[in-house]
């Protein structure tokens, strides 16, 4: 995985400047003109870097056990073309099947990616908002916030599995007072 596909994909060192973005965080002598330069950077959600920079891509790889997770900064075309090949070869050289409804492309700040019972994103644009900063101490300059990979534990269907066990009430998870006597191995058990 990492010496063939992962190699044949990565290109470029790091993505282009937007030109757009460059021209508007130009200095100006006007504030006003800087103020208005930055309300069309903030309105307008211009990133300071090309986010589809055809010249740039990336494919990172986790594996855990017989599970693992690709992320690709790249197009869905790119992730599409990257997950036949990972079927074609785990089909014709392994004899081994994708599972097809945990096997998909998934878009990381729209959709989350399950991946050993968490499901993984990344902070939706926006929650990351433009914010104006000092910029060596005497400047303002308008910077994005940055976005972030999240964690997120599918409580819904945690919830579920506790009802099923009952551990609800008036459907919330309440505590059971029956377990404390219990080691912690055994209460574990008990959950599972």
């Amino acid at each position: 995985m990492e010496e063939t596909l992962i190699k044949g994909f990565d290109k470029g060192e790091r993505r282009r400047q937007n030109p757009v973005y460059t021209k508007l965080i130009r200095p100006t002598s006007s504030p006003e003109l800087a103020e208005e330069r930055r309300a069309q950077i903030r309105n307008n959600k211009v990133r300071a870097k090309l986010p589809n920079d055809p010249d740039f891509l990336r494919v990172r790889y986790v594996r855990y056990a017989d599970d693992f997770i690709l992320g690709v900064i790249g197009s869905k075309a790119h992730a599409t073309r990257l997950l036949v090949q990972i079927r074609d070869f785990l089909e014709d050289r392994l004899k081994l099947a994708l599972s097809p409804e945990k096997s998909k492309v998934t878009h990381a700040t729209t959709d989350k990616a399950r991946f050993l019972g968490v499901d993984i994103r990344i902070t939706p644009d926006k929650s990351n908002p433009f914010k104006t900063v000092l910029y060596k101490g005497r400047e303002n300059k308008t910077v994005k916030g940055t976005t972030r990979p999240q964690l997120l534990a599918p409580t819904t269907e945690i919830v579920a599995k506790l009802g099923a066990k009952g551990y609800l009430k008036e459907g919330r998870p309440t505590r059971v007072g029956r377990l404390i006597y219990y080691t912690p191995e055994m209460i574990v058990q008990n959950y599972l």
